[in-house]
């Protein structure tokens, strides 16, 4: 079986295109996770697809080891039973963690991993953003306290604060939206 489509399996259960980064794939398990969980959806039929989406997200996290595992076992170093282990000891972490209540849930390690990828996306477009708005506004001051040839005046950009509040408004909407 190829990388690829030992691998697409897993991309596809957490809706994710193959190849995607682990900022990405940490992003699509942070939010299936709250979506299928038994205790935060309140519907114990989602506990299977919860398992699936840990199993998958494991996996995707490892695989290179998967990778270097599959080349030591295609070289004769390494059974073809070590494949089956990660995915079986996968998917058991992954039933413990929808045993557990939500709450407990979030705070293991393999869902803070994930919020910790999130959150840190969301202060770098926060960031972006006050620089898009205070920088013009900086710049407009500091053109004011020049002297400039008489009539003129300094320029007032407007277009660079509108797409800060932009931004800062997609990050609030996106925070409220699937928080």
């Amino acid at each position: 079986m190829s990388r690829l489509k030992f691998f697409d399996q897993y991309y596809a259960k957490l809706g994710v295109a193959p190849g995607a980064s682990d900022a990405e794939i940490k992003s699509a398990y942070r939010s299936l996770a709250k979506v299928y969980h038994p205790d935060r959806s309140g519907n114990p039929a989602t506990k299977t697809q919860f398992i699936e989406v840990n199993e998958a997200y494991e996996i995707l996290l490892k695989r290179e080891m998967y990778i270097r595992d599959a080349i030591r076992r295609y070289k004769g170093k390494k059974t073809e039973q070590r494949k089956h282990d990660l995915a079986r000891e996968a998917r058991y972490r992954a039933a413990r963690h929808a045993e557990m209540p939500f709450a407990k849930f979030a705070k293991s390690p393999i869902y803070r991993t994930a919020m910790v990828v999130n959150n840190l996306f969301d202060y770098v477009a926060m960031g972006a953003g006050l620089i898009m708005i205070f920088a013009p506004i900086v710049s407009y001051f500091e053109e004011m306290t020049r002297l400039l040839p008489k009539g003129e005046e300094p320029d007032f950009h407007a277009v660079p604060i509108f797409i800060g509040v932009c931004f800062l408004y997609g990050v609030w909407f996106f925070k409220q939206r699937f928080n």
